[in-house]
């Protein structure tokens, strides 16, 4: 039987290469104020990657969050919005 420890993935490389699209498009834009707000820390630790955090299930599939993983994410989005 598994448990949620077992269930850790490795990072994407698609999120490595689209993150590196997204910051060359925010710096060829000198003028705008722009800033890329880095997140796989918030998904990855390392090279791992986990199903849970806690006992909280992070993706409802392969490429959304659930509800309450999202919402634990709220005061992180906050933080980094300066909100």
């Amino acid at each position: 039987m598994s448990k949620p420890a077992d269930c850790v993935a490795s990072p994407d490389n698609g999120y490595d290469e689209l993150s590196s699209v997204v910051r060359g498009a925010a710096e060829a834009m000198p003028d705008e104020n722009i800033e890329v707000i880095r997140t796989r820390d918030w998904f990855c630790s390392g090279n791992y990657c986990p199903g849970f955090v806690g006992t909280t299930p992070v993706y409802a599939d392969k490429s959304h969050l659930t509800s309450s993983y999202s919402s634990n994410l709220g005061p992180l989005v906050a933080s980094a919005l300066k909100l």
